[in-house]
């Protein structure tokens, strides 16, 4: 089965490069999503097998996000994106089920980024 996924980011050269990325591996990224309301949206009606979302305390509410994916599918694989990492938002994404928290920053981390993605697919 080909997994999919939607990716949610603020910053469209982010998005780009892990779509590249990820596609590069062979995964098939089925969705874009620039701020919350369009992650959301695009997660009912696309159903990705993952979610890889952005933290970014200012551009994009990631625990909002996260609590309304949950409020539709609460099993759902979601990944946090990010080049933040504060401590009380991990541990509450953490608590919400998120399954990993990487960081943003590719090529440079492209190993670690998609070893996070293949742990959580179960790969």
């Amino acid at each position: 089965m080909l997994e999919t996924i939607l990716l949610a980011n603020h910053d469209v050269s982010v998005l780009a490069a892990q779509k590249n990325l990820l596609t590069q591996n062979g995964y098939k990224v089925v969705g874009e999503a620039g701020n919350v309301e369009q992650t959301v949206e695009q997660f009912k009606e696309l159903r990705p097998s993952l979610v890889i979302m952005d933290f970014h305390p200012v551009e994009f509410d990631c625990i909002k996000a996260i609590k309304e994916i949950q409020a539709i599918d609460n099993d759902m694989l979601i990944i946090i994106s990010s080049n933040f990492c504060e401590h009380s938002e991990v541990v509450e994404a953490a608590i919400l089920g998120v399954k990993d928290w990487v960081f943003t920053q590719l090529p440079l981390h492209s190993e670690m980024f998609m070893l996070a993605v293949k742990r959580v697919l179960g790969w």
